[in-house]
């Protein structure tokens, strides 16, 4: 599941993975090589924060915290 959570922040990153599979293939590899993301089977959880991170900061309007 986090594996396409990863691929997923990717494509929306505008990364040409090909197919959502929740494999982290050849191309998911280096897409992440290229936005500077450690790659490692090992480091799925950091990967995805990573990701997260990125996303976040190119999409900040999408990821508003409500006022308390």
């Amino acid at each position: 599941m986090r594996q396409a959570a990863i691929q997923s922040g990717l494509i929306r990153l505008g990364k040409a993975i090909g197919n959502l599979d929740g494999n982290i293939g050849k191309r998911s590899r280096q897409a992440l090589n290229k936005l500077g993301i450690p790659v490692g089977m090992a480091n799925i959880p950091e990967m995805l924060l990573h990701v997260e991170d990125m996303v976040q900061q190119a999409f900040p309007d999408e990821f508003k915290m409500p006022s308390v």
